[in-house]
């Protein structure tokens, strides 16, 4: 006996029941082909989706946000794959954060976890600065803005001691302690000329031959027949200056004819007792002094020498060479205090220019 499908009504034959019946093609099997091609035409199945199964595209991609298509094994197998060399990256790198905080006296362990790390890295203070090798001390470690643990290369040259010399000295690069100096110049600042300056001090020896070409002496001596001295004073001389002494009865006259002393030719003739001496007074200056005739006298005449004076004597005294010192007779009291072999002189100079006088002695 015929049934049919609970779903689509397809028709169906009993083979004992339907065996002897003959063949319909028409509702055997086009009829049922017919219902089976209209049921699977009206079957619409949707888009899956999160929330509605349906028909779901595959892909390959492995960095897709859509939420309507599936990966294949091969997609899952490269995202399992990247996954797995980002762990082991994170690994190395967590080993790496770990050492480098260890280095710097943070304690850390692999076993902590990254938020732990990250506490600590975030407590670490970060270098700053631009020193260099160069200045830091050699041996010493800093840090700086581009590196940590560097190493100084600044030489120690501990307590410099420079001794001043006539050129200049390089100070040597490097660190100083404080304790190094630059030795102090001891010296006479009256060896050093005035107008030199040394180690900031100045000289104080007087520059003799500036001051005078003919400088005076401070005393003189004789070794009768020898030779005679001239105590200079102190200060410098440059070889050219002359240092004198007042010899007022050094004269020609005074000498025996003949007679050579210090290149001074003596002209007096024995015998005759004469006596001359040359004296320069300087602008408003004066001279005072005893003279030492050197024999008895009974005449002494003043002359002025200079053009532009009066001329003629000036002062005479006259006495008798065998007579009392307290008699005889005098002019112009320019010649006072005579003993038996001088006479005192006394000239005053009003002029602005040097002028000369002649003192004549005459004896018998």
């Amino acid at each position: 006996m015929s049934s049919n499908t609970p779903n689509l009504g397809l028709l169906k034959k009993d083979p004992i029941a339907d065996g002897n019946e003959t063949f319909n093609i028409q509702t055997m099997l086009n009829d049922n082909w017919d219902k089976i091609d209209e049921a699977v035409g009206n079957i619409k199945v949707p888009d899956a989706s999160l929330t509605e199964k349906g028909i779901v595209q595959l892909s390959n991609a492995t960095n897709s946000t859509s939420e309507n298509m599936a990966p294949t094994l091969k997609a899952v197998k490269a995202a399992m794959d990247e996954a797995l060399a980002s762990k082991q990256l994170g690994v190395e790198q967590k080993a790496n954060v770990v050492a480098a905080l260890n280095s710097i006296g943070v304690a850390a362990s692999t076993n902590e976890t990254w938020a732990q790390l990250i506490a600590k890295m975030a407590g670490v203070i970060r270098a700053t600065g631009n020193a260099t090798a160069a200045d830091v001390l050699a041996g010493k470690t800093f840090s700086n803005g581009s590196g940590n643990g560097l190493t100084g290369s600044m030489p120690n040259k501990g307590a410099v001691v420079i001794t001043p010399g006539p050129a200049d000295q390089t100070i040597p690069t490097g660190y100083h302690n404080g304790a190094g100096k630059v030795a102090g110049v001891q010296f006479n600042q009256n060896a050093l000329l005035v107008g030199n300056t040394v180690a900031g001090t100045p000289g104080m020896m007087p520059n003799r031959s500036a001051d005078n070409n003919h400088m005076p002496g401070l005393e003189s001596t004789v070794w009768p027949g020898d030779r005679f001295f001239i105590r200079p004073p102190n200060g410098y001389f440059n070889g050219s200056t002359w240092v004198t002494a007042d010899v007022p009865g050094l004269t020609a006259a005074n000498l025996r004819a003949g007679v050579n002393v210090a290149g001074l030719v003596g002209t007096l003739q024995e015998g005759k007792k004469f006596y001359k001496q040359d004296i320069s007074i300087p602008p408003y200056g004066k001279v005072e002094f005893d003279i030492n005739i050197g024999f008895n006298w009974s005449v002494v005449l003043l002359i002025a020498n200079s053009e532009d004076w009066d001329g003629g004597i000036s002062s005479f005294y006259l006495r008798h060479p065998e007579g009392s010192l307290s008699t005889g007779m005098s002019y112009n009291g320019l010649l006072t205090n005579p003993t038996l072999t001088g006479i005192h002189l006394y000239y005053s100079n009003g002029n602005n220019t040097t002028k000369g006088i002649i003192v004549y002695a005459y004896g018998r």
